[in-house]
């Protein structure tokens, strides 16, 4: 019984670090849209597009947030304090980027 806890938690830290990576790269992803930007206008005033790395980007982001909602989810099943913030917290968030996501939808 003990093992197969100890093994169901190391299954979610290990997707938890997964979805952690996919934020890092939604960041970089960010990181390369803007310096894509910011040479365009050094170099002749315009800013290229880069609503497509945007939204991969913002895509990326909503998938990992998503995941963090699910684990908020099964820890407000625990009734704890904890839980419920967690729960609201991850839920404010994922509608955060889901809101950002709609807008360059909306843009695109």
């Amino acid at each position: 019984m003990q093992d197969t806890a100890l093994r169901e938690q190391i299954k979610t830290a290990d997707r938890s670090l997964f979805f952690l990576s996919v934020l890092l790269g939604s960041i970089c992803l960010s990181w390369l849209a803007l310096d894509r930007q910011r040479r365009g206008l050094c170099r002749d005033g315009k800013a290229p597009d880069v609503t497509g790395m945007r939204l991969v980007s913002s895509s990326l982001v909503v998938l990992a947030l998503g995941y963090f909602f699910c684990l908020g989810v099964q820890g407000r099943k625990e009734s704890t304090r904890g839980g419920e913030v967690n729960f609201w917290a991850s839920l404010l968030v994922l509608l955060a980027a889901l809101l950002r996501l709609w807008d360059l939808l909306e843009d695109g």
